[in-house]
């Protein structure tokens, strides 16, 4: 019988699953359990010395034994080199205990970010000073700058000096929210500020990396070429993510569209991009493989050109993973290893871990290797299995084989993280692919020929005319009934359906009846946890009040229908819906929003003015504008009483008037006034919560 591994055909792999074992331990306990270092190192020592002697002394009989303390020894090295890398890029005690300003030294060390009001800086602290004292250090933090003139300018290698309140990064404040302090944790960034156009200024350039500094100067030159073509802006904003890696400039509904069809890939360069390159210079240079000089020639000029592409897109890091995993396939072609290819990809994801063991948990690297893995492991499978008999049927079934191969293995990441699947993905894939290509040779011909006006401006008008085509077809395809379908993923499932994909595959491939019965097992079991969830959710009331920097956002759930209760801004932004609200609404299989402004009365809720009610529980919103009347107090027996947006009002008064179970204060009040009220509850003992602190979430029986 056919064996689908063979632990001899994958050294690298082998260890590096112990390895990615020990660095999730790390970052796991990073709060709670820290290794000294002689320990560590005594460990990995004894490791070593043990392995040494089960390779000499130890019988081939007894490998068992070695492979344990191989194992083992992997654990502490990949537990090891997370916790001093953890350790080496936190800020000191004596900046994270600091209550006031503190003056900066900030080198940039990323592309400035625009927002509407702000410019965004990843940033190197060099030195801080305090109380008149130079402090030596070296961390990551967020950096945000009144948006201006000068702070436009700022570029990659500017040095600041910065006098600002360094605060640490909040965790989510609302159920289900995108945790972005555990996002910017895995990028060793544990600070944030905010400077004003006073608190800052620029002291030096170009004292980052040159090469970095280069790639950085000359995708800023390329995109002010595409700037200058006359491009419409939604065609400007594709052909700048898709060929150059800006994708800042897309509009967020666009980016919507093509996230619902499953082919946002195509905006963010990355694996996809250099493997088109990659196998178009293959084919180019295919008359090199007639001996070892002419096949080490033909490795060298593609990944001169695949280095030079990723220096055009300023050298972001998933350009950079992608293009050192196809140097290592470059490179085993040079020494004509015929060994697996796995073996390649498990070598390439070693060095970078090894590097930066927490790139394991950057969703890109995952969503890429698991493309790279789907496509190596049965995209030829596929397309044996049907050959067309024109190069046309050919060229679209090659799409298919690809689109599906990969999709198969990144839809259980897509929806462990997007809650989403595109039902309509391998015709908008196909619809993309094909054209592409001809996208990119346009773009790049453009910038080539943006010296003769005629060329620039004629290659501007078809890229135009590409770009818009392209367009229209994403949004024609969301259009369709059920274009994107909604699932929530937990961590479990994610992995659960990996191990059902991965065995039923194996069982068919080599016909192998306990993967097959495996696979059935872990499908029982995610329909089981998917069945509890859904039950759960029919018999689910309860009342959200989510914690919003701006708004107010009220959600009554009642199973799968949600009352919506909020101001107007909030309600029609739906950026911060996406961000604070979906993923929960989500989580508890919500099919209809009842948007309330106003209402007709109902057993169950009813909306009239400033009041709610909601399965016998009543909510009053004080705001601005509204007049308690405390001559009228039957009309307001109320349990939560919600201030929101600055009322100018006494709570002895607003108390005695309403009388409710619980004060609830919203996160866009002024503090000083949260401050004054919190003491007012106090004095007469009546129970409040503000929303600063996190989203309340009231479960009804």
């Amino acid at each position: 019988m056919n064996t689908l591994f063979s632990w001899s055909k994958y050294p690298l792999l082998r260890i590096f699953i112990p390895y990615i074992g020990g660095v999730m331990l790390a970052f796991n306990l990073r709060n709670t359990l820290t290794v000294p270092d002689f320990l560590g190192i005594t460990i990995i020592a004894l490791s070593l010395l043990f392995l040494f002697i089960c390779h000499v002394y130890i019988t081939f009989k007894r490998r068992l034994l070695y492979g344990l303390i191989l194992a083992h020894l992997m654990v502490w090295i990949g537990y090891y080199n997370t916790q001093t890398n953890i350790t080496n890029h936190s800020p000191t005690e004596s900046i994270l205990n600091i209550k006031r300003k503190v003056l900066l030294l900030a080198d940039v060390n990323e592309s400035p970010i625009w927002k509407e009001n702000s410019v965004k800086l990843s940033v190197n602290i060099k030195k801080f000073y305090l109380d008149s004292q130079q402090h030596s250090c070296k961390f990551k933090m967020v950096l945000y700058l009144q948006r201006n003139s000068l702070s436009e300018d700022l570029s990659y290698g500017d040095r600041l000096l910065c006098y600002v309140y360094p605060n640490n990064i909040p965790p989510p404040k609302n159920p289900d929210e995108f945790n972005y302090k555990r996002y910017l944790e895995i990028k060793y960034t544990y600070l944030q500020a905010y400077a004003s156009s006073e608190a800052w200024t620029r002291i030096g350039q170009n004292k980052g990396n040159p090469i970095m500094h280069f790639a950085n100067q000359l995708q800023k030159k390329l995109l002010q070429l595409f700037d200058d073509s006359h491009l419409n802006k939604n065609e400007n904003a594709v052909i700048s993510a898709i060929l150059l890696g800006a994708d800042d400039k897309m509009d967020a509904e666009l980016i919507r569209s093509y996230s619902n069809t499953g082919v946002s890939h195509i905006l963010s360069v990355s694996g996809m991009h250099v493997g088109i390159i990659y196998m178009i210079l293959q084919y180019i240079f295919f008359f090199l493989r007639k001996n070892k000089q002419q096949k080490t020639l033909k490795a060298c000029i593609i990944l001169l050109i695949i280095w030079f592409y990723a220096c055009l897109t300023g050298l972001s890091p998933s350009v950079m993973r992608a293009s050192t995993m196809f140097s290592f396939f470059a490179f085993a072609n040079i020494i004509q290893r015929k060994g697996n290819i796995f073996n390649s990809l498990s070598s390439s994801l070693l060095l970078f871990t090894l590097w930066n063991p927490l790139l394991i948990f950057d969703m890109g690297l995952q969503l890429s290797y698991a493309a790279v893995f789907g496509i190596v492991w049965i995209e030829k499978r596929i397309s044996d299995k049907y050959q067309p008999k024109t190069k046309v049927g050919k060229y679209f079934w090659d799409i298919i084989c690809v689109s599906l191969a990969a999709q198969l293995f990144t839809f259980p990441l897509s929806l462990y993280y997007f809650h989403q699947f595109p039902f309509y993905f391998l015709l908008a894939n196909m619809a993309i692919i094909s054209i592409t290509p001809l996208i990119v040779a346009n773009g790049m011909l453009l910038l080539l020929f943006s010296f003769w006006q005629w060329a620039y401006d004629g290659l501007a008008y078809l890229l135009n005319l590409c770009i818009k085509y392209m367009n229209i077809v994403i949004q024609t395809v969301e259009s369709f009934p059920y274009a994107s379908i909604q699932i929530h993923m937990t961590l479990w499932q994610t992995i659960g359906l990996y191990i059902f994909i991965i065995s039923l595959i194996y069982s068919f491939l080599y016909k192998n009846k306990n993967a097959f019965f495996l696979s059935i097992l872990c499908f029982l079991l995610i329909i089981s946890v998917d069945l509890i969830k859904y039950i759960n959710n029919l018999h689910n009331k309860e009342i959200i009040f989510y914690a919003l920097p701006k708004g107010m956002l009220i959600d009554c759930m009642d199973a799968q229908t949600c009352y919506v209760v909020g101001d107007s801004n909030t309600l029609s932004n739906n950026r911060t819906i996406d961000y604070h609200v979906k993923n929960h609404r989500i989580k508890h299989q919500i099919k209809q929003l009842i948007y309330t402004a106003h209402c007709e009365k109902t057993q169950r809720f009813y909306k009239i003015g400033n009041v709610i009610s909601f399965e016998g529980k009543r909510i009053l919103i004080v705001e601005k504008n509204l007049y308690i009347n405390r001559n009228d107090t039957s009309a307001f027996s109320i349990n939560y009483l919600l201030i929101n947006n600055n009322p100018n009002l006494s709570i002895r008064q607003t108390i005695k008037a309403v009388k409710p179970d619980l004060v609830i204060f919203s996160a866009n009040n002024a503090d000083y006034k949260i401050k004054k009220w919190e003491n007012d509850c106090k004095e007469y003992g009546i129970p409040f919560y503000s929303l600063e602190k996190g989203a309340l979430n009231i479960t009804l029986k």
